[in-house]
């Protein structure tokens, strides 16, 4: 059989179109040929890779294989003469070949015999054959390959580029097309003769041309490559066919192309985003999220099997810092059921590009949280307006049939209308405010952003550890803003339900963290669950009848 390097996909259907061309051509079987030395010669060698036969009557029998129509076979020997003969016309071989002549279905058997003719003036100067020539280069370029493919396996690429380099330059003295040919083969053949290069394609590449030299048939389909010398018109015919199929059909008419859709964007179970107050006092909340990450979607795997999920998280400072709002990051992932799993095996995911599965989201994610830099203004009220405005935009951009906000802060927004006067009165000795008449329209639009998105909110009730530092007291600074924020988000979500009669945003304390963020957490996503599951029941009892 013949050896095809099939260097992509596409080339699949043309090599076995040339390959069948070659086929549907055979004209000769069971060749064998039978080199017979006549008296006062020695064959010494006979050039040659096909499998060969030496027999007690010092002839060589080769297997010539097959031959499809057009080809030819060349078989070249070296051969020894006696000093002296009576007749200078000297018969030195017989060549007798058998075969299966396929049209005609009988065996063969034909033979030659080859002369040649001696003087007496001394050696002739007379030029050598051509053909000859020619086919001492092609057995020159085979061993070549050869042995750089041998140098290339043991890693000595330089002694392979070597070797085809001498074979190139000794085949430059030769003008005719066949040498010619020949030399831009190897020198194709050093361009892969590198370590990245060689294991790629050039080992194979090689091995391909070896053999079509060795067997003088074509098995490269491509024009470049160098061996249209053996190709045969019936393997050149189907090649074209073949390569012409693949080609698109022309339409009788042709409209004008439409813009192609843009691929769908993946639609997950859940899409969740922490809203995290980045200043100096709420330091141990943000490691709590960052090394309770992993454990929390390992719960998440347990409690709720096969579930899509959506990460994200914003942190935020105050307005007198040097960046409001740290660029979030989002990381996506296609079954928690399998993040839990990654300890121990990769897992399959949706993701951001920046991670290349779902584990190693989470663990950026959790690099980016203690990368976090602690900081904070001036005053106790930190910018949370533009911390969840941030994550309102965030979320426009996830496509997920459950949203979830979970706010973690322990100081209120700017603006006398969320916090008491009984907070004022009582911190009045300290900064609780540097921009107290501040009208809060950044945090109510994010609000009702959330609202209309169908955005579930829950708010971490957390003590100010600030206020207990300085006054050996617990001030629950947040509760009017959370109520402020509840009467607002239900004004545009359920303006005719009551809020105590809402689910959709809840608090839940969080004083002690590393004991409760985990059940908390779980608890906000199964009443979010619950909750959107209501939603989509809800909208279809009250769509109109089918």
């Amino acid at each position: 059989g013949m050896y095809y390097f099939v260097e992509t996909n596409d080339l699949i259907p043309e090599s076995f179109a040339h390959c069948l061309g070659g086929l549907l051509t055979v004209k000769a079987q069971n060749m064998k040929l039978t080199l017979t030395a006549h008296e006062g010669v020695t064959i010494s060698k006979v050039h040659t890779t096909r499998p060969m036969q030496a027999l007690p009557n010092g002839s060589f029998q080769v297997d010539m294989s097959d031959m499809q129509a057009e080809e030819q076979r060349d078989l070249v020997f070296d051969f020894k003469l006696d000093k002296s003969v009576d007749d200078l016309r000297q018969i030195i071989a017989t060549a007798t070949l058998a075969y299966m002549d396929v049209e005609n279905a009988v065996f063969k058997e034909v033979s030659c015999v080859f002369k040649i003719e001696r003087t007496t003036a001394g050696l002739s100067e007379q030029e050598a054959d051509s053909n000859v020539q020619a086919q001492l280069n092609r057995i020159e370029t085979m061993e070549a390959m050869r042995r750089a493919m041998q140098h290339a396996e043991s890693g000595d690429f330089t002694s392979a580029q070597q070797t085809l380099a001498t074979t190139v330059t000794h085949l430059s003295h030769f003008s005719d097309s066949y040498s010619t040919a020949m030399q831009s083969e190897l020198m194709q053949c050093q361009q892969v003769m590198t370590p990245q290069a060689y294991r790629r394609k050039g080992k194979h590449e090689m091995r391909s041309r070896e053999q079509a030299h060795s067997r003088q048939r074509a098995n490269v389909t491509g024009a470049e490559s160098g061996l249209d010398h053996y190709t045969t018109k019936s393997k050149a015919s189907m090649h074209r066919r073949a390569k012409a199929a693949k080609q698109p059909q022309p339409q009788p008419q042709p409209q004008p192309p439409s813009p192609s859709p843009s691929p769908p964007k993946p639609v997950y179970d859940l899409a969740l985003v922490f809203v995290l107050d980045g200043t100096f006092c709420m330091d141990a909340y943000r490691d709590t999220l960052s090394e309770k990450l992993l454990e929390l979607f390992r719960e998440m795997a347990g409690r709720f099997p096969c579930t899509t999920c959506h990460i994200g998280c914003v942190a935020y400072w105050d307005r007198l810092d040097s960046d409001d709002i740290q660029n979030p990051w989002t990381f996506g992932m296609k079954n928690v059921a399998q993040a839990r799993e990654y300890e121990c095996m990769c897992a399959d995911i949706w993701h951001d590009e920046r991670c290349p599965n779902a584990a190693q989201a989470l663990l950026e994610m959790r690099q980016w949280l203690r990368e976090l830099p602690i900081k904070g203004g001036g005053d106790v009220c930190e910018d949370f307006g533009a911390g969840l405005g941030a994550a309102a935009n965030l979320l426009e951009s996830f496509y997920a049939t459950t949203k979830l906000v979970i706010c973690m802060t322990d100081a209120p927004a700017h603006g006398k209308q969320f916090y008491t006067e009984a907070i004022r009165k009582e911190y009045g000795k300290h900064d609780l405010d540097l921009f107290p008449d501040d009208d809060g329209k950044e945090l109510i639009d994010a609000l009702e952003s959330l609202a209309r998105g169908n955005v579930d909110v829950f708010m971490a009730e957390i003590p100010n550890q600030q206020c207990i530092m300085f006054d050996g007291i617990e001030l629950d600074l947040t509760s009017e803003m959370i109520r402020v924020c509840r009467e607002k988000y239900y004004a545009v979500k359920n303006p005719d339900v009551a809020p105590q009669d809402n689910s959709t945003f809840e608090t839940f304390d969080l004083k002690a963290p590393d004991e409760t963020f985990i059940p908390n957490v779980l608890q906000a996503i199964t009443s979010s669950f619950r909750n959107s599951h209501a939603r989509i029941v809800g909208a279809r009892l009250d769509g109109p009848p089918s």
